[in-house]
């Protein structure tokens, strides 16, 4: 019959006890540090402060990757152009030093002309037609376009909101756009 304490039908001594204690306490900071590892940076960079509802949707994208992804992502939210100023997302982006920025129409057009069209004002009247427009033919080659020339993917446009005119002498306006898209 085997011997009480043993291991392989080997006894157990002081020394293997020692060595196996000592064993567990110099891997404790490997395994505990793999357990309480941050998930993977995900870097968004916005011009925006956090009051503006662009911020916020951002606040509630983090939120639910959180919930539904704990620990999976580190998702990190820099406003005010504080990781990387305006205008300078794309390259951040191409490096590989930005997961997401909110990357204007102008940003674009710098590095693809043609599409300037997209920074005229008024063009769109509203959200609905912004995406009616992006994700129908023209901006499916909008979109293909610009990952394949300036290698960054966009997710989605942007509605920044209505635009104002402003009259240098009040006058009745009794107009209204006739055109529809």
């Amino acid at each position: 019959m085997g011997t009480k304490n043993t291991i392989i039908n080997r006894p157990i001594g002081r020394r293997t006890v020692l060595a196996g204690t000592a064993a567990g306490v110099l891997a404790m900071p490997f395994i505990s540090r793999h357990s309480l590892a941050a998930g993977k940076p995900f870097r968004i960079s916005t011009p925006g402060t956090p009051e503006e509802w662009q911020s916020k949707a951002l606040e509630e994208f983090k939120k639910q990757i959180d919930a539904s992804n704990p620990g999976m992502l580190d998702v990190q939210i820099h406003y005010n152009g504080t990781l990387f100023a305006q205008g300078t997302e794309i390259e951040a982006m191409q490096r590989g030093n930005l997961e997401v920025g909110m990357v204007s129409p102008q940003d674009i057009a710098t590095l693809i002309k043609e599409y300037s069209v997209f920074t005229t004002g008024y063009l769109m009247r509203d959200p609905a037609h912004l995406d009616a427009v992006y994700d129908g033919d023209i901006g499916t080659e909008y979109k293909t376009k610009v990952e394949s020339d300036v290698k960054i993917h966009l997710v989605r446009s942007q509605y920044l909101g209505t635009r104002h005119v402003i009259l240098r002498k009040e006058k009745d306006i009794k107009t209204r756009p006739t055109w529809r898209a």
